[in-house]
């Protein structure tokens, strides 16, 4: 697996917040941390959240 440059990860970050915060459903907000779990290289997940 390739890793992600630190600004191409802050990036993904910005793009996703505020969709993150716009959603109500819990699943839905799991498959926005999925998706940046598996992009970025997070190993965990409440590093993404916080984030």
């Amino acid at each position: 697996m390739l890793k992600m440059s630190k600004q191409a990860g802050i990036e993904l970050l910005s793009v996703r917040r505020a969709k993150y915060a716009s959603m109500s459903s819990r699943y839905e907000k799991a498959s926005i941390v999925n998706y940046i779990m598996q992009s970025a290289g997070y190993k965990n997940r409440k590093i993404v959240i916080r984030l």
